[in-house]
């Protein structure tokens, strides 16, 4: 991948993660998600130069330059890691149809688990407008049976354990945001690999919860399933081989 292409990829991810952040932050006060950007603190329309990714936090020093208010920090950090993730994903597929599936669906959790963090909610709007480019996608690479089985039954195992948890714990075990998000999911991954990033998701949401070791918390789950899509989508089929593998099959 040329130096032109990698500049393209990182910017195109900051941008649309910038897109999410502008979602996330305005789907739970109801506001349009049309129209131009404005200072939360003072209201002020943002000009272009103020909402390039990276590049208007770094400018504006941080700050609004109408209010001098400061600007939330995770801003860019976000900005950063979408970037950087549209980049692996040129690495790693190139210019395939793949690829722009692994980009839905780093924009679609991305937002999600924005959302999650925020607000405690999942959108399915949010994954509902992204599941619709996905099964066009799916339409044209010929695989649409095989995820159309995926969303079913991946929701299907979702919504099973969410009804055995709640009656082994008496309180919800998993919210119906995080079960129809697997719907989403379907389309990117087959169930096999569905059900490798369920995994990783409980595993590093059970670390975390570990070492958070907070009374009272609620744990956000979203962002977990996200990094156990992104390992699946990544390297699922290495790590399901290797296991076959270890097992003798």
């Amino acid at each position: 991948m040329t130096i032109i292409h990698a500049f393209f990829a990182f910017f195109s991810g900051a941008l649309f993660a910038s897109f999410a952040q502008l979602v996330a932050d305005r789907i739970p006060t109801g506001t349009s998600i049309g129209g131009r950007s404005r200072c939360p603190a003072c209201g002020h329309p943002l000009g272009l130069l103020d909402v390039l990714p990276l590049f208007g936090f770094a400018v504006n020093r941080g700050r609004c330059r109408f209010c001098d208010a400061p600007i939330p920090r995770s801003h860019p950090v976000v900005e950063l890691v979408g970037g950087l993730l549209f980049s692996a994903v040129f690495l790693a597929f190139g210019g395939t149809l793949e690829a722009a599936v692994a980009c839905i669906a780093i924009v679609v959790l991305l937002c999600e688990s924005l959302l999650d963090i925020g607000s405690k909610t999942v959108s399915d709007r949010v994954w509902i407008a992204g599941s619709i480019p996905l099964i066009v996608i799916r339409i044209i690479d010929g695989t649409i049976l095989p995820h159309l089985l995926s969303a079913g039954l991946l929701f299907s195992i979702l919504y099973l354990f969410a009804l055995v948890g709640e009656k082994i714990l008496k309180k919800e075990a998993l919210g119906g945001g995080d079960v129809k998000l697997f719907v989403f999911i379907g389309f990117v991954l087959t169930w096999e690999a569905g059900l490798l990033a369920l995994f990783f998701a409980s595993f590093l949401g059970f670390l975390f919860g570990i070492i958070r070791n907070r009374k009272g918390f609620a744990l956000p789950f979203v962002p977990f399933i996200f990094a156990g899509v992104l390992i699946a989508h990544f390297a699922g089929a290495e790590i399901i081989a290797w296991y076959l593998r270890l097992l003798g099959a």
